[in-house]
């Protein structure tokens, strides 16, 4: 392991020193029985490591990379329905959201695991559906339509359809 995050303890698992000999043989040593020095989990960068076994020494560079916090979310991908009637329920259906992060990387991030706010089907207009997580929020906006009204301006009434007086 030749990457370490901040703060992570350093583990010599796996790592094997190979002590050469005179007769071109050679031994592996399991790090775990060596000594080893110069590792601070707490500074960021590239850092030299003694490795101390018997009366052999040896360095190595390690690097400390910083700590992968959580930068943001974002909307990937709208829900399917983006129309609702009054009286309707929020579907989310199809939405993609995602965690960012400050090493550039992205995450998938459940619906379940975030709170929703803004929805509200009971009068018509438009809604602004906020998303969060933790700190972090995503805004989009959805319409609420009269249930009685298509959205053409024609009326219903006893399952007949007529023009919109004016």
């Amino acid at each position: 392991q030749t990457e370490n995050a901040r703060g992570e303890v350093f583990n010599p698992e796996g790592m094997v020193i190979i002590d050469f000999y005179d007769d071109d043989s050679s031994i592996g040593i399991p790090a775990a029985i060596c000594e080893i020095n110069g590792f601070d989990s707490d500074l960021t960068g590239e850092q030299v490591i003694t490795i101390t076994y018997e009366d052999y020494e040896d360095t190595c560079t390690v690097t400390i990379l910083a700590k992968k916090t959580l930068t943001g979310i974002r909307l990937v991908e709208k829900q399917t329905k983006t129309g609702y009637k009054t009286g309707e329920k929020l579907d989310l259906a199809g939405i993609v959201l995602e965690k960012t992060y400050s090493d550039d990387t992205e995450e998938a991030l459940e619906v379940a695991e975030c709170e929703i706010t803004g929805f509200d089907s009971r009068t018509p207009g438009t809604c602004t559906i906020t998303v969060r997580y933790g700190q972090f929020t995503v805004s989009f906006k959805i319409s609420v339509a009269n249930k009685n009204r298509p959205a053409n301006g024609v009326t219903t009434s006893g399952g007949y359809s007529r023009p919109k007086h004016t």
